[in-house]
């Protein structure tokens, strides 16, 4: 499989809904919520969304149909105590140490996403 290499530039515009982008919020369809993860203390925590990839965006360097050509991923992680929250005791570092520390969602249709539903930087508020 070829890698794919990503440029990452300054925008001079606000990247529309279904954008493939980096941080920020993410664009969900309506009835969707922010995932979120119980933690070692037993309380649910917001994953920190990562970034959305429009899949009509890569389909030409996907040679393989390894994916769909249409649609939306969107990553999650547990990677607060990266951020700051240093009571979050999961530590993704070279690799995944769980499966529930990372989340992706699949949205096949752009045209039902919301934009940006949510505020702050690590969930909904």
């Amino acid at each position: 499989m070829t890698p794919i290499h990503l440029v990452i530039s300054e925008f001079s515009e606000i990247p529309g809904t279904g954008a493939s982008r980096f941080w920020g919020h993410p664009d969900l369809p309506h009835g969707n919520d922010w995932p979120a993860y119980t933690g070692d203390d037993g309380n649910e925590y917001p994953y920190v969304f990562m970034c959305q990839v429009n899949l009509k965006d890569i389909a030409h360097y996907d040679t393989c149909d390894l994916l769909p050509h249409n649609g939306l991923l969107s990553f999650f992680a547990r990677i607060g105590n990266y951020l700051g929250d240093f009571s979050d005791t999961c530590r993704i570092g070279g690799s995944i140490s769980d499966k529930d520390d990372v989340k992706v969602m699949y949205f096949p249709d752009c045209s039902i996403l919301e934009e940006n539903r949510y505020h702050g930087r690590d969930g909904p508020t």
